[in-house]
């Protein structure tokens, strides 16, 4: 008897693939962990901006600002704003006091009237009332008088370095003694009528910065002339600065003279 030999077919084993990847799933115990002690989520910081120091406007008392927006908009319009400004548009006095010495005399109303009789803009688009008088033959002989005394500065630049070395000196001796400015004219400043927008904007900055001193005046004379009747100098000069306070009040007085001699025009 033969033995018949069957061939199976070769069968492959294919063993599963299994996953190694961990699956982070929820299970039954951090779900009922989580039931009894669920997560505590942290509050959001409040932010709070402080309100402006300072005392408030009229307008503005008993209400604060509503948003950050206005309180740096009031300080931007406070640090522009300057100390003091001798004549702004709109006010008919100026806030300078004059010297004691102008104050003292006896035709004190009648030099006050003639510095704002005629009042104009330094430049368009300036907020500087600048009062504009004559240069009459006493106003010349007493600023004569004080450019024989040497104190009579001319020259725009010239004049900034001396008003800023004074401030410099000024406001050391005020922290010193604990005192502020008086906020009385004890330097005056005059220019000519034919100066450029540029320069006038300049002497502009000038005021606002050491307005709590300096005086403002134009004079209806162009730069030639005041060169020539003044400083008697063949170069033109459209600014010049009397630099002593008994200086200014002398100019001051002289504004006030009488009809019969001072009121006749230099340029004639």
């Amino acid at each position: 008897m033969k033995h018949q030999t069957v061939i199976r077919p070769q069968t492959r084993r294919v063993t599963p693939m299994v996953s190694k990847k961990v699956h982070y799933g929820r299970t039954a115990r951090a779900a009922a962990f989580e039931a009894e002690a669920p997560r505590k989520i942290a509050p959001k910081k409040k932010i709070t901006v402080p309100a402006p120091k300072g005392n408030l406007s009229a307008s503005s008392q008993g209400s604060s600002p509503k948003n950050l927006s206005e309180i740096l908009k009031a300080k931007a319009a406070k640090a522009l704003k300057p100390k003091v400004i001798p004549i702004l548009e709109g006010y008919p006095s100026p806030e300078l006091k004059l010297p004691r010495k102008v104050v003292e005399n006896k035709n004190h109303d009648a030099i006050r009237r003639l510095l704002y009789a005629d009042l104009k803009k330094i430049w368009i688009g300036g907020a500087l009332m600048l009062p504009h008088v004559s240069l009459t033959l006493d106003l010349e002989r007493a600023l004569t008088k004080t450019r024989d005394f040497w104190q009579l500065e001319r020259g725009l630049e010239k004049i900034t370095e001396v008003l800023r070395a004074e401030t410099k000196g000024l406001k050391a001796l005020q922290e010193k003694q604990g005192t502020g400015a008086s906020l009385r004219a004890s330097r005056l400043l005059l220019v000519s009528n034919d100066g450029t927008e540029r320069f006038y904007r300049i002497c502009e900055r000038l005021m606002k910065e050491h307005g709590d001193r300096v005086l403002f005046l134009g004079l209806d004379v162009d730069s030639s002339r005041l060169a020539e009747k003044v400083v008697r100098s063949e170069k033109a000069v459209k600014a010049i600065l009397v630099s002593d306070k008994n200086s200014v009040s002398l100019v001051l007085n002289a504004l006030a003279a009488s009809p019969a001699d001072g009121m006749n025009s230099a340029n004639e």
